[in-house]
């Protein structure tokens, strides 16, 4: 079952005030006194397989969030803006939710929006499309940060691999800062490990003997279907699927000879890509 263990904050994405972006044609009214479109403690939207304990631990920990930022005099008592609250929590892994099989954590969301106030024909109202900023906090969740640079990976892989990590923009408080996301963590449990050369020799393996079934399993349908097919297609199609074959079977066999005729010091090597060369093996730099 997914555990709500706060192993990773993401925080603060503030997109400050943007003067820029402002029509002169809008009204803006800075001085009005705002409020909060919400009143706390609040009911998060809670979604997938929780238990009743993760629920409440979740619920608990986004009003904690929530009632610091009301406590901060900017938001407290805002002036010419609504404070716009979300907030949410669901069972996933620290990557991404389109991979099976991973160890799930409970993940959590929770976003202020700054909506500014404006003079409208229906009178002074709120506009979110106009928000002065947003504050956003992600829990156990890398994707907002580093999800660009994500390597897709297999079902049955542990973590994604992912290519050219950026370092730090900074720190704020001791803090790496990414983009304008700061990163907080539970514990000084690094982020990325590296990936040693057997093991993503391994992987690259596993991808190309799966590529290779696919192939065959084309090749047989084809060959299923051919009586209907004009015999000099048919065998144009015989003829490119078999080079198909040809080709991702060296590949395979390739990758199966690096992987033999790796050293057991250079499989602990950290894996550093260089090219993929003409006959499938990976090129390490």
């Amino acid at each position: 079952m997914p555990m709500f263990r706060r192993l990773l904050i993401l925080s603060v994405l503030v997109a400050g005030f943007f003067p820029a972006s402002l029509c002169a044609q809008k009204e803006f009214e800075r001085d009005n006194r705002g409020d909060w479109s919400v009143t706390l403690p609040v009911r998060p939207k809670l979604s997938g397989d929780l238990t009743v304990a993760e629920r409440a631990e979740a619920t608990t920990w986004i009003n904690n969030c929530l009632e610091l930022f009301h406590k901060m005099p900017l938001l407290n008592d805002p002036r010419g803006f609504r404070v716009i609250v979300y907030a949410s929590a669901h069972p996933g892994n620290l990557d991404d939710d389109a991979t099976e099989g991973r160890a799930e954590h409970v993940i959590g969301a929770v976003q202020l929006n700054l909506a500014s106030y404006e003079k409208t024909a229906s009178g002074i109202t709120p506009v979110e499309s106009d928000s002065a900023a947003s504050i956003q906090i992600a829990v156990n969740d890398l994707v907002p940060v580093f999800g660009g640079g994500s390597h897709a990976t297999s079902s049955d892989q542990i973590a994604d691999f992912r290519l050219g990590i950026p370092p730090p923009d900074g720190t704020i408080h001791g803090f790496p800062v990414y983009d304008r996301w700061v990163v907080i963590q539970k514990n000084d449990t690094q982020l990325f490990a590296p990936v040693s050369r057997g093991d993503y020799l391994k992987y690259r393996l596993e991808k190309a003997e799966a590529s290779l079934a696919e192939i065959q399993k084309r090749a047989a349908n084809a060959q299923l279907h051919s009586a209907a097919v004009p015999a000099e297609a048919a065998t144009s199609t015989r003829d490119q699927i078999q080079a198909a074959i040809d080709a991702q079977a060296n590949t395979v066999q390739q990758l199966k000879q690096q992987s033999e005729e790796l050293s057991p010091d250079d499989a602990k090597l950290a894996t550093t890509l260089s090219d993929t060369g003409e006959t499938g093996a990976v090129q390490f730099s």
